[in-house]
């Protein structure tokens, strides 16, 4: 069986098994990726596909706003 044929075949077992409301998508404006993935976290509040990547990305950019905007405000 090919990679693709594995990913495709894992991927209906995911959706066939998994509770589709659990279904988020990374969000592009916020710095994610756009890509699909299963929140299986207890309380469902996961926002980003991966917290190494997505998540800490965003986190950055927010930070880096906040700081511009505490040294455009200081006197």
């Amino acid at each position: 069986m090919l990679i693709p044929d594995r990913i495709a075949e894992a991927a209906l077992d995911a959706l066939r098994t998994a509770d589709l409301t659990r279904v988020r998508r990374c969000p592009v404006p916020e710095g994610g990726c756009g890509w699909l993935f299963l929140d299986q976290s207890r309380n469902g509040s996961r926002r980003w596909c991966r917290m190494a990547d997505c998540g800490s990305s965003a986190k950055a950019r927010r930070l880096t706003e906040r700081r511009r905007a505490a040294r455009a405000g200081a006197p």
